[in-house]
């Protein structure tokens, strides 16, 4: 049983870079792109039914151990990228489901990876010939991670080192540039990370070979590669800086496991528009949560918005909910196990997002699609994939807005 959370969360003590040596900076060339928009084919894994059955069996005891007190400084990066004029408008790579996250390939320096996209962290990761832990092995031997004795001549290695903390896991590596292609949309001397250690959680023995970060940058660039280039951090940075027409992500997912990601293409007409609150992650308020039309917040006593602050994220790297202690524990006496009804997210403004299927089946019993995760001073609320599967979603980088349309609408 494993759940997934890729929230890049906040750490107690700032982030440290090893810096040991650093060459003067030269600027990043943004080249213009003129053309429309770039398609993600999105494909479900195939045992997605047998994970998510025994998704919770130990949910309760691992929770605790995930339990993180952060700090004000984020922890996750992604590369500087430079966008370059491209001779096709549509890319397309094809997704595929593996057990509780969905992937797609990403090539880096002509070596094919499977990737998470995930708006809840903001780095590129991926394994490498770095890491000789187990389950680094794990990848070796399916020929799935990054190999520096491999890499082409675009590569370009640092002396920065960098920690990050997820909401399951956390890592350890080392900062390069490479360029990297989605389909044929190449990105040159792109910033990435080359993971050299992970801890013991078996988030980390899942079948993906990196984490594709889009949330928004979390951290000031502050590393140079061999060539004494700043290594940039910041892949939805470099999708502002493009002239694409629409700075967008949309994620869409099928009844059938799959789904499309696509890049620079307009928001539906009728979807609705959910201003970001705070550039950090992909957020905005969140007034109430409703369960068979009675109020969460309530039962808790949050009667004042002004007081609980609390904040609703969407994450497409985490598989379930999650929810403060205290709101977790009280949403699992208010829900019957039939789920009927549903669950409703009644944001700032008092749009209501509702989501249906937020149970999970198991044999004569059933579960809520929910987890406790603390984090210090923060009332945070996750929607990860249960709500994405009922939703299309589109992330507006220029507009700071997230759209949002129900499937069924």
């Amino acid at each position: 049983m494993t759940v997934l959370l890729l929230l890049a969360l906040p750490l107690l003590v700032e982030a440290s870079w090893k810096k040991l040596s650093v060459n003067s900076s030269s600027a990043l060339e943004v080249q213009s792109l003129d053309y429309g928009s770039y398609h993600v084919k999105l494909q479900q894994r195939t045992n997605i039914k047998q994970l998510r059955k025994h998704r919770f069996n130990s949910l309760s005891v691992r929770h605790r151990q995930l339990m993180v007190h952060g700090g004000s400084n984020g922890t996750a990066l992604i590369g500087g990228l430079r966008n370059e004029p491209v001779e096709k408008e549509h890319y397309k790579l094809h997704l595929t489901d593996k057990q509780s996250e969905y992937t797609a390939p990403i090539d880096i320096g002509g070596q094919k990876l499977n990737c998470i996209y995930d708006t809840g962290s903001a780095m590129v990761w991926v394994y490498s010939s770095l890491c000789n832990s187990d389950i680094c092995r794990r990848h070796l031997n399916r020929g799935s991670r990054f190999d520096l004795e491999q890499a082409d001549e675009a590569f370009s290695s640092s002396d920065c080192y960098k920690f990050v903390q997820f909401g399951t896991g956390s890592l350890r590596g080392q900062l390069g540039t490479d360029d990297i292609h989605l389909d044929s949309l190449q990105l040159p001397s792109a910033g990435f990370g080359m993971i050299k250690h992970t801890d013991d959680n078996p988030v980390f023995t899942l079948d993906f070979d990196g984490i594709c970060g889009v949330s928004y940058k979390m951290e000031e660039d502050s590393c140079y590669n061999e060539e004494g280039k700043l290594v940039r951090t910041s892949l939805l940075q470099n999708l502002q800086a493009s002239n694409l027409a629409h700075k967008t992500m949309t994620f869409s997912f099928d009844d059938s496991g799959g789904g499309d990601l696509s890049i620079g293409s307009p928001p539906l007409k009728q979807a609705v528009a959910v201003p970001v609150t705070t550039k950090f992650y992909w957020e905005t308020t969140l007034k109430d949560i409703k369960v068979g039309g009675r109020s969460l917040f309530a039962e808790i006593g949050w009667h004042d918005p002004n007081v609980h602050k609390a904040k609703v994220v969407f994450d497409t790297g985490t598989s379930v909910f999650t929810m403060p202690f205290d709101a977790y524990s009280t949403v699992h006496k208010m829900a019957g196990c039939d789920g009927k009804g549903g669950i409703t997210y009644v944001l700032g403004d008092g749009r209501e997002v509702h989501i249906n299927n937020w149970y999970q089946q198991m044999g004569e019993s059933c579960t809520p699609l929910v987890m406790d995760l603390d984090i210090r001073d923060q009332n945070l609320f996750i929607l990860g994939q249960p709500f994405f599967d009922e939703h299309i979603t589109t992330f507006d980088a220029e507009n700071n807005l997230v759209w949002i349309l129900p499937k069924n609408a």
